[in-house]
């Protein structure tokens, strides 16, 4: 009986040992692993990237005695690498650059796949938006809704989204008739992304005006009442180009 309780205690033990990695080296294989990973071979990577596990262990001793933490930019290293060396008190994205020119880039290839899968006659299509996704993806999902819907993101010199601008409808790039749904965290984190969808909407709506008022005339009385409010929305807080 003991020797089956020291045997289960043994084997607990090195199942523990095996989870305790926090502060632990990373192997020279592991390393060239990651950099693969990453499709860079910057030195300046690689030495962040060794220096990582003594910055988590140096970050835990500093926190824990109330001193300095260092911040820096969180996200997957693979994405990010400036998210290197880790161990710092990472913060997520500002939200005044999503959907970041990458993010942008990764969301409208999205958009030219879905276009090519034929949409039932009356039928609609969900975008689906998380928070954590928003962090890691840059925004991507945001870029494919508004890529659907015929809008694409102005940028300034800095990688702040200013506005909103219509894309000319063409083949190959009709606008889809889109439903957005968030999460909670969503909801709360991202008010200013709500806004721009929203923007997008109204603008892709006066885009297909003139369709509408041929095709639906009984809705004519409802287009006028919304584009009237996609103009007042022109000139609230998010400048609009046209």
């Amino acid at each position: 009986m003991a020797s089956d309780i020291n045997g289960s205690s043994g084997q607990a033990k090195a199942n523990s040992d095996k989870r305790l990695v926090f502060g632990k080296p990373w192997a020279p294989e592991a390393v060239d692993t990651l950099l693969a990973s990453m499709n860079t071979e910057e030195s300046r990577y690689r030495q962040a990237l060794i220096d990582s596990p003594d910055a988590e262990m140096q970050a835990l001793v500093d926190a824990l005695n109330g001193r300095f933490v260092e911040p820096g930019k969180g996200n997957d290293p693979i994405r990010t690498p400036e998210a290197l060396p880790t161990g710092r008190n990472f913060h997520a994205l500002d939200s005044s650059l999503i959907p970041s020119r990458i993010g942008w880039s990764i969301g409208s290839e999205l958009a030219d796949r879905a276009r090519q899968r034929p949409m039932e006659q009356g039928g609609r299509e969900a975008v689906i938006l998380w928070a954590s996704d928003t962090v890691r993806d840059e925004g991507a999902m945001i870029a494919f809704g508004l890529d659907l819907l015929g809008v694409e993101p102005v940028w300034n010199s800095r990688g702040i989204v200013e506005g909103i601008t219509r894309i000319p409808a063409s083949a190959g790039r009709e606008r889809r008739d889109l439903m957005f749904t968030t999460s909670g965290l969503f909801r709360d984190l991202y008010a200013d992304q709500l806004a721009l969808l929203e923007r997008g909407v109204l603008l892709a709506l006066v885009g297909a005006s003139e369709t509408i008022r041929r095709d639906y005339p009984a809705l004519r009385t409802s287009l006028v009442r919304h584009c009237n409010r996609s103009a007042r929305s022109q000139v609230a807080a998010m400048k609009v180009w046209r």
